[in-house]
């Protein structure tokens, strides 16, 4: 799985990329959805489809948010789950 915190030079590249997905992109989307959801407020149809998309969406994005603050965790998670796949001989019998 490639890390991109291994390599001093690609992580800020990350970092600056995580960032913008995540600071900027995300929540202009979170906002765009609460306006439309505002200017379909007479029709309850689609003011409630357009709450749900906006639910979804703040949980994605609360979900980034919470990978960022603890990546060394998941990592140490995901790490501790696929340890039988870097012993010897795991790819002799289809890991």
């Amino acid at each position: 799985i490639w890390n991109p915190y291994n390599d001093t030079n690609r992580k800020w590249l990350y970092h600056i990329y995580t960032f913008v997905i995540v600071a900027l992109i995300m929540i202009v989307r979170l906002d765009g959805y609460v306006k439309q959801a505002w200017s379909l407020r007479d029709d309850f149809l689609n003011l409630t489809l357009t709450l749900l998309f906006a639910c979804g969406f703040a949980c994605g994005l609360l979900k980034n948010v919470n990978l960022l603050l603890y990546r060394t965790d998941v990592e140490f998670i995901c790490e501790a789950l696929n340890w039988e796949r870097r012993q010897p001989g795991a790819g002799d019998i289809g890991l």
